[in-house]
């Protein structure tokens, strides 16, 4: 106890005697622990076991200029009025000193401890070294707070070579979007890169790891106002055509390769191997989401009236058909069938609405010199006994008619 109440004396007199000398303490705010502090505490702790001080002077430093500048931030209405706090360009300016490792920079630019990560990101716009580590602030854009976001992208407008227009919007967040500020810092980002000639693209950066989901970037890039969020966004419809789950449709159908992609399943293709209530109309619904029109994908359906049909079970009055025809209604799924004139009839007679909504072309027979010269290439299931009536959208692309042979 005696040593107790000796230690708490001493540092009451230190702290008596710096008030006396004038000396002034800045304690820093709180906030969260990031890996940044972690790694500053770590130096601190190593440079005070080998007598060196530098790193332990330069931590405290930078904390108690942001213990100055960070309160004035809820009283300013853009990042960029930072810029013009004493407090906070002198952490720039400390930051900015090429005695300062590069990888010290980097651990405050990414750290959760945003004001200071303002200050490195604006630094690292300032340092020769700048565009050694322009990767690895796009790796991170996700994890930044809103106001870093302005230095970040401010950062990437001087590094060289300049990355891709859309690689910080390729890790977007769903906040981005409802955010304040966010939207207008990638407006006025877009504008700067259009006045520099830059191109409105990704480049790789929708394959990297740290990439959202097309949908998500699209629904930040429709909240920007801007000509080059537009083309970002027709980029995206692009990607999203190309991604088709292959894997999946074949599992149960088959690819043709013609003209526009068609796909080839029927009712029991789509029931094959579905034994629980619900999978089957898992698989359906998938189906439609694969087969979208705008991937430019068409369905080729053998059976129409067997779709009609199928599907309908204890805890579902819906058919396979009745299904599909919302999304067919929308356009957002294109459909071709063939069916004898019979078949036609009945699925008209149980669907009244596919009258309007299909369009049926029937197919005449052909000479029997025609049919001969077609006979070798004929797929061995092609029925050659009937004259189907093939049903398709009025907008479906031209494709070689499939033969049909009339009887010998």
């Amino acid at each position: 106890m005696e040593h107790l109440i000796a230690v708490l004396f001493g540092l009451a007199f230190v702290l008596w005697l710096a008030a006396r000398a004038g000396w002034k303490v800045a304690w820093p705010l709180s906030r969260r622990p990031n890996h940044a502090d972690a790694a500053a505490s770590a130096a601190c702790a190593q440079a005070s076991s080998t007598g060196d001080a530098t790193a332990a002077s330069l931590s405290a430093r930078l904390h108690g200029l942001e213990a100055e500048y960070a309160p004035l931030a809820s009283n300013l209405a853009h990042p960029r009025e930072l810029e013009d706090q004493p407090q906070f360009a002198e952490a720039v300016g400390v930051l900015q000193d090429p005695a300062v490792p590069i990888e010290t920079v980097m651990q405050y630019a990414l750290g959760a401890n945003w004001p200071l990560a303002c200050a490195a990101l604006a630094a690292l716009k300032r340092r020769a070294d700048r565009s050694e580590r322009s990767g690895e602030v796009v790796a991170h854009f996700e994890k930044l707070y809103p106001w870093p976001i302005h230095f970040a992208l401010e950062y990437l407008l001087a590094v060289e070579p300049r990355p891709p227009v859309g690689d910080p919007v390729a890790g977007a967040k769903e906040w981005w979007g409802d955010n304040l500020i966010v939207p207008g810092l990638f407006r006025d980002y877009f504008a700067r890169r259009e006045s520099q000639g830059d191109a409105p693209a990704f480049g790789p950066a929708l394959n990297a790891p740290y990439a959202s989901s097309p949908e998500q970037i699209r629904a930040f890039l429709q909240r920007v106002n801007h000509g080059f969020a537009t083309a970002l966004m027709r980029q995206l419809d692009n990607v999203r055509r190309a991604n088709v789950d292959r894997t999946f449709l074949v599992s149960f159908g088959r690819f043709w390769a013609d003209g526009w992609t068609v796909f080839e399943a029927g009712a029991a293709d789509l029931m094959a191997g579905q034994q629980w209530f619900g999978q089957l109309e898992g698989r359906i619904q998938r189906t439609v989401e694969e087969l979208a029109a705008s991937k430019k994908l068409i369905w080729y359906i053998p059976d129409m009236l067997q779709m009609a049909r199928s599907g309908t079970h204890q805890g579902q009055a819906a058919s396979v058909l009745d299904q599909i025809l919302p999304a067919v209604i929308s356009g957002r799924l294109i459909v071709w069938s063939e069916a004898t004139p019979t078949s036609t009839a009945r699925l008209l007679q149980l669907r009244p609405a596919l009258r309007g909504l299909l369009e049926a072309v029937r197919i005449e027979p052909q000479s029997q010199q025609e049919t001969a010269e077609l006979a070798p290439a004929r797929p061995p299931n092609l029925c050659a006994t009937c004259c189907p009536t093939r049903i398709s959208p009025p907008f479906t692309p031209s494709r070689r008619v499939r033969p049909c042979a009339t009887p010998s």
